[in-house]
């Protein structure tokens, strides 16, 4: 491993071990200290140079039913946070809206480029129908479930155009989605704490056949270089447009 990427993992290590800080503190100074695009690009350029560590950011990184390139960029086997890089690339051209749902964590994230609109819904009773399904995946697995929970209706309490360099941070019980455009390069640098719950709720409008073992295809180390190296040169571009 570089001696940047063990640097930074020994500095979160440190971080996470000192005890005035909660989750909510913790993923939010770090995104504050790494979430800078010349930050990412280091982290992103240490990644590429060490064969041994993309191969590990690759088996642990795919293409997310939401949209976009899910990639883990370093995790700690000493302590239990994540950073994540996530990736919506133009090519589609297409709104993307994801389904609403938590997640099993809580998390701060900053937008690196491009921007989306954010949601935030509550269960209500004069709400939009929804169909509640439970997905849960094992740590490092490879496969995911999708088990139908039942009917109910949902009331969006918040709803706005994030722009870049937004940063928030998202408690894990707070029903979320986010809508893309999709014409233009969004990404988002991530900090994910603790695992909090074993499952995530996901609410879609449409109903969704239950799903038992579907497998997530990861990159292959060559995959996730290329990815990697057009965000590199995209970021580079921009920096030197402003």
């Amino acid at each position: 491993m570089s001696n940047y990427l063990q640097e930074t993992i020994d500095s979160l290590d440190e971080l996470w071990l000192q005890q005035h800080l909660n989750h909510f503190d913790y993923t939010r100074t770090v995104v504050e200290r790494l979430g800078s695009m010349e930050q990412v690009i280091a982290l992103l350029k240490a990644v590429l140079k060490d064969a041994v560590q993309l191969e590990k950011v690759a088996a642990a990184s795919y293409i997310h039913d939401n949209g976009f390139d899910k990639i883990v960029l370093v995790s700690s086997a000493a302590v239990p946070y994540k950073l994540r890089l996530h990736i919506w690339w133009p090519e589609s051209r297409n709104r993307v809206s994801e389904n609403i749902h938590n997640h099993r964590w809580d998390f701060s994230s900053t937008i690196l480029t491009g921007y989306f609109t954010f949601q935030e819904f509550h269960i209500s009773n004069r709400g939009i129908p929804m169909f509640e399904y439970r997905y849960s995946s094992p740590q490092g697995g490879t496969h995911y479930e999708m088990n139908y929970v039942g009917e109910t209706e949902l009331t969006c309490d918040f709803d706005a155009l994030l722009p870049a360099k937004t940063l928030y941070t998202l408690s894990h019980e707070v029903l979320h989605r986010v809508i893309n455009d999709g014409n233009q390069l969004t990404s988002t640098f991530m900090v994910q704490g603790p695992t909090e719950k074993e499952f995530t709720r996901v609410f879609s409008a449409q109903p969704v056949t239950d799903s038992k073992q579907v497998r997530v295809k990861r990159f292959t180390p060559h995959e996730l270089q290329r990815r990697l190296n057009r965000y590199i040169e995209y970021l580079n571009h921009s920096a030197s447009s402003e």
